[in-house]
């Protein structure tokens, strides 16, 4: 983030990417979204070439790394080799793709296109394997929360009510929803009564009356490490995580507290 808000010529002095030979690694495609756009191309396809020969050497560890690569190219140029993920067989490359052009058409500020993609995979969301519908909502949870409430907020009901009745939903997709609601609820324009407010308490409401406790936020993150042998399972990326989750009451103002106390109590 500090560098995405410098500009070019005062970020070019933390950056030596272009200066030998060997470029970025796979492992640092994130960084590719803070480089001007002739070292980006630059970049990106010098990715796309070892995300290729790891291929054909049968060494690749993450074998959807090059969509990751993709989505930061021209959006013109990669939508179609996007789109063509995103409809996949394999449900871990559909989900990989889906995020990818979630964000490669936010990206391209393409406001129309985007709210017209989610509303369209929203839609088939309960039909779809738990990974996709994972890959959607935190697409959706890394938006900024005032689009989300302007242009995406119908397409969020389908994905809840998913969640909703479900029955494999994960803990990961519970947890990207509490994230969208955290957002809408932390944004200064979503004062008491607003749209965005209500579906906010909602899904605090259904996910709590369906799933328990379970839907709630871990009381404080974990005392202790991963094993060293702990590695993430095929298709999961390093760029998904949504990072630590504030509990419930740094979230809820009193007077939210008190309209969630209410709708959960019985009649």
């Amino acid at each position: 983030p500090v560098l995405r808000a410098m500009p070019w010529t005062e970020r070019g002095r933390y950056l030596s990417v272009g200066e030998g030979e060997k470029g970025l690694s796979v492992r640092q495609v994130e960084l590719l979204e803070v480089l001007p756009g002739d070292l980006r191309r630059t970049e990106a396809e010098r990715l796309l070439e070892r995300c290729a020969e790891a291929r054909r050497q049968r060494r690749n560890r993450d074998p959807n790394m090059d969509l990751d690569v993709l989505a930061h190219l021209p959006l013109d140029e990669v939508a179609p080799d996007l789109r063509e993920a995103a409809s996949d067989p394999d449900p871990f490359r559909r989900a990989r793709g889906l995020s990818c052009l979630v964000r490669a058409i936010g990206r391209a500020g393409r406001v129309a296109e985007h709210a017209e993609l989610i509303r369209e995979r929203a839609d088939r969301a309960g039909a779809d394997r738990g990974p996709v519908r994972l890959a959607l909502t935190k697409a959706l949870a890394a938006l900024d929360a005032g689009s989300l409430a302007e242009h995406l907020l119908p397409a969020l009901q389908p994905l809840l009510r998913a969640a909703v009745e479900s029955r494999d939903v994960s803990a990961e997709t519970l947890r990207a929803l509490r994230e969208v609601s955290s957002r809408l609820l932390g944004h200064p324009g979503h004062g008491p009564g607003t749209p965005a407010r209500a579906f906010a308490l909602q899904v605090h409401t259904l996910l709590i009356g369906v799933h328990g406790t379970r839907a709630l936020a871990p009381d404080a993150a974990p005392r202790h490490r991963r094993p060293w042998w702990f590695r993430r399972g095929r298709g999961t990326w390093r760029s998904a995580d949504l990072g630590h989750e504030p509990s419930l009451d740094q979230v809820l103002s009193q007077e939210d507290a008190t309209d969630l106390l209410d709708r959960l109590a019985p009649a």
